[in-house]
C-alpha cells in the first residue's frame, strides 16, 4: 500500500541517536523496530529479575518507540492518496473474519474498515466513540472486533492515563 511503511524504509527514516543504531546492528543488523523492541523488552525483565538497574534498557526502550512512532506519523500515507479499490479489498478481507489482530500503528486497517463497512459491522472496543473502559468490552451485537496490539496512530494515552482514540473532525481526517 505505501512503501514508506516498510521497516528499511522506517529504519532509513527514523530519527534514531547513535545508542539506538548500534542495538539495531548487535541484533543482527536489522532494520526491524519490533525485534529490538521486543530484545529490550526481554531485557527488562531479566534485569528486573535478577536485581539488576534497567535504567539504560527503558530509556534505550523508549527513544526508539518514540523514533519509531515519530517516524509513522512523518511518512503517512494521506488517506486521499490510497485508491478506493484498496480500502475495499483490505475492508473485505478483515470482515471475513470475526477477530482482527494489527500489530501496525497506521491507519490503513481503520480507514480500510470504516471505507468498506456501516460503523456497526466492525468494534474497536472504544464503544463511545472516543475513550477506552476497560470494565466494558463486550460487544453489543455481532461484529469483526478490531485488537490494536501497538495502539495506533488514531490510538493515544492521554497525561490523566486514559486511552483516548482520537476522531477526525468534519471535514477532516486523522493526519
Amino acid at each position: 500500500v505505501w512503501n514508506n511503511f516498510s521497516y528499511p524504509a522506517l529504519f532509513e527514516s527514523a530519527p534514531l541517536t547513535d545508542e539506538d543504531l548500534d542495538l539495531f546492528e548487535a541484533l543482527g543488523d536489522t532494520s526491524n523496530f519490533e525485534v529490538v523492541l521486543d530484545a529490550l523488552r526481554v531485557s527488562r525483565i531479566v534485569c528486573d529479575q535478577l536485581g539488576h538497574a534497567a535504567d539504560e534498557v527503558k530509556h534505550r526502550y523508549k527513544s526508539i518507540k518514540e523514533a519509531l512512532i515519530a517516524t509513522v506519523n512523518a511518512v503517512h500515507i494521506p488517506w486521499a492518496e490510497i485508491p478506493d479499490r484498496i480500502l475495499d479489498s483490505i475492508g473485505k478481507a478483515l470482515l471475513g473474519h470475526s477477530s482482527v489482530y494489527s500489530t501496525n500503528y497506521d491507519l490503513i486497517a481503520y480507514w480500510s474498515l470504516m471505507h468498506a463497512s456501516t460503523p456497526r459491522e466492525f468494534g474497536d472496543f472504544f464503544w463511545n466513540d472516543s475513550e477506552f473502559d476497560l470494565t466494558n468490552v463486550e460487544p453489543r451485537w455481532n461484529m469483526v472486533l478490531v485488537h490494536y496490539l501497538h495502539g495506533g496512530r488514531h490510538i493515544y494515552r492521554s497525561p490523566d492515563g486514559r486511552t483516548i482514540k482520537r476522531v477526525a473532525p468534519p471535514g477532516k481526517t486523522l493526519l
